[in-house]
């Protein structure tokens, strides 16, 4: 028996709202390697989400599309797990790190969303019902996620989730340097360190043992010279044109006395 559309679109606003749920939680997360238990906790939800509707969904008939948009959560947790090393491992994607969490995660809560709507118009029924919906939604995350980032509601909201007993009793531990961001824009891991400042003063290290550093000289002010300088050999040439003239004049007079 196929889906109902009554169902299809409760299953829609579902899959709405545990998305919008999952952008903000991975938000939350400690960072790695603090991070890495809950994340797996949170996909390991997600992925339990997405097996309780399979049988529904399989016994209604149900587009492969609209089954596969309901492992977005796990693949968004899995996302963040990848980008979480990627930066752990090169600091300098931190801008990348940034834009993927930035609002709430918009940026991949957004790409969801396009998805769903372009599911929705495969279908004539309910159309306007659903697109309202998701619209709804859609706004407010956008709106929640923006008063965050101004208000600076992530931090408390870490503390709050995942500094319980029960975390710590798991061996999860939220270095207190994580809950409080960097206010350089920077981006910090659980070492408490600010990989941007970081960076920048490994630049400034490497600058420093430079051989002129380390000799204790400072840079010239100008290149040690390896012959004559421009103004010598522009004296040089008007000498020998001068010389050159001067011969030529002597050559003239003798043959006009001849």
């Amino acid at each position: 028996m196929p889906l109902k559309h009554r169902t299809e679109t409760l299953l829609i606003a579902l899959l709405a709202i545990v998305m919008m749920l999952t952008g903000f939680l991975i938000t939350t997360l400690p960072p790695l390697p603090a991070g890495f238990l809950p994340s797996i906790v949170l996909c390991t939800a997600c992925l339990a989400y997405a097996g309780l509707l399979h049988p529904l969904l399989k016994r209604n008939r149900a587009d492969n599309a609209f089954r596969l948009l309901h492992l977005a959560p796990a693949c968004l947790i899995a996302l963040w797990l990848a980008l979480g090393l990627l930066v752990r491992r090169s600091p300098s994607h931190s801008s990348l790190w940034r834009a993927f969490l930035g609002g709430w995660s918009l940026l991949p809560v957004t790409i969801i969303f396009v998805l769903i709507v372009a599911f929705c118009f495969q279908v004539i029924r309910r159309r306007a019902l659903r697109l309202t919906i998701l619209a709804s939604l859609y706004v407010a995350h956008v709106s929640l996620g923006i008063a965050s980032t101004v208000q600076r509601w992530n931090p408390p909201v870490t503390a709050m989730l995942w500094q319980g007993s029960v975390w710590q009793a798991l061996g999860v531990h939220v270095p207190r340097e994580s809950i409080h961001p960097a206010q350089n824009g920077g981006v910090q891991m659980s070492d408490g360190i600010d990989w941007g400042k970081r960076l920048a003063d490994d630049l400034e290290r490497r600058r420093e043992r430079l051989p002129l550093r380390i000799t204790g000289r400072r840079h010239p002010r100008r290149l040690p010279s390896a012959g004559p300088g421009l103004d010598s050999t522009v004296i040089l040439i008007l000498a020998a044109y001068a010389t050159i003239l001067h011969v030529r004049v002597k050559k003239r007079s003798a043959v006009q006395g001849g």
